[in-house]
């Protein structure tokens, strides 16, 4: 479960994958994680789409909030309020990245797992900047990270297929992310990305839809509201995304947690 993904690949690629028998990925970051990679290179913006998402996503449960909030973004009040909160992001992203994000996140190495490889190196360059050789032995632990997860998808895709693991995919959308990084607008859990919690889905942004040539395909791994692809998976068969679905917390009694206890119990794939 979410940051369990992680763990998950670290072990499978430590010591192998003999004695396991099935693996359910929940909610899971075992594919990274935008925001990470994005806050990592000190990218942290307001956009007034992904405000009006978070707003509506919150506090949009009724006929009468749902006009209201439309009514305020017709109106421009998404943009004026971005703006004033882009100016004092920038005002104190500095003190921001000094007292919290580098204390509390840069240096715990599991979070650099998550950092998309794309973007690692100009993480290490924002966030170590000139006190590069003073974290030489740290940066040295994450370059090991970001090469275990190179290997993921080989080492997973063996385990199912000649290793005899059972692979479960279970991943949750239709929540819109907290406002402060430029992928916010990404469809999710209000905590990771749709995209890389299923391993690569074709994922529409929050709120809206797939193109027109994806949703009329008539492919059974297009989802029946338009929103996912599952076709470009790393296992597009034993993936499942529920809609409306909590990050992790699929409390016990309710149809999420019936559907987890099903997959955890039953015998293949």
């Amino acid at each position: 479960a979410s940051m369990g993904g992680v763990m998950t690949v670290a072990y499978m690629t430590e010591y192998g994958y003999g004695k396991l028998n099935k693996c359910v990925f929940l909610s899971s970051a075992f594919y990274g994680a935008k925001v990470v990679s994005e806050l990592f290179k000190g990218r942290v913006e307001a956009r007034p789409e992904a405000l009006y998402n978070f707003v509506y996503d919150n506090f949009g449960g009724s006929g009468i909030s749902r006009f209201f909030i439309k009514t305020l973004a017709r109106l421009g009040a998404f943009r004026v309020v971005s703006s004033v909160l882009n100016a004092f992001l920038n005002e104190y992203k500095q003190l921001f990245y000094d007292e919290l994000l580098k204390e509390c996140f840069c240096h715990t190495l599991s979070f650099w797992a998550l950092v998309l490889p794309e973007d690692y190196d100009d993480c290490i360059s924002y966030i170590f900047g000139d006190s590069m050789d003073e974290n030489a032995e740290f940066i040295a632990k994450t370059d090991k990270l970001q090469q275990m997860m190179a290997g993921r998808d080989a080492l997973l895709k063996e385990a199912a297929e000649t290793g005899g693991v059972q692979l479960h995919i279970i991943t949750t959308y239709n929540s819109a992310h907290v406002p402060l990084y430029p992928s916010a607008v990404l469809n999710g859990d209000n905590g990771l990305e749709t995209a890389y919690m299923s391993g690569g889905a074709r994922v529409a942004d929050y709120g809206k839809a797939l193109p027109d040539e994806i949703t009329n395909s008539g492919s059974l791994y297009v989802s029946a509201d338009g929103v996912v692809d599952a076709s470009t998976c790393l296992f597009p068969d034993s993936t499942w995304f529920i809609k409306d679905g909590p990050h992790v917390g699929f409390s016990y009694g309710t149809d999420c947690a019936d559907f987890l206890l099903w997959i955890l119990d039953y015998d293949g794939q």
